[in-house]
């Protein structure tokens, strides 16, 4: 049985004041079923377990993801454009600051392929 290969995306990892996600990841990759990666775009000011920091990679958005990104709208149009109407929808965000949002998840969607998870 092959092991399921599963991605994580935390924003800031470790944080102090979530240490609950630090010790469930922990877990998690301790685990024989799983492959785990976690990808994080910032290290945070909390403590890393040793099995947590085997697993994590800190990432930033680069700009190769970005425009890299942009096959998606070419790839899967339907799937972009349901996404993008749901982020649409967002009344808090400038028209400028949606679309942005939007085209920067396309770039993490990027960086996530690239560990071709299962979950």
């Amino acid at each position: 049985m092959s092991k399921k290969k599963v991605l994580i995306f935390i924003p800031t990892f470790p944080v102090l004041t979530e240490t609950f996600i630090e010790r469930e990841v922990s877990q998690l990759a301790k685990s024989d079923k799983l492959d785990l990666v976690v990808v994080s775009m910032k290290k945070g000011s909390g403590v890393l377990s040793e099995a947590s920091e085997k697993v994590t990679s800190y990432q930033r958005l680069d700009r190769e993801h970005f425009l890299k990104g942009f096959s998606y709208i070419f790839k899967r149009p339907a799937k972009v454009l349901k996404a993008f109407s749901l982020v649409w929808k967002n009344p808090n965000r400038s028209i400028f600051g949606t679309l942005y949002l939007f085209l920067k998840s396309l770039g993490y969607a990027k960086i996530f392929e690239e560990h071709s998870p299962d979950i």
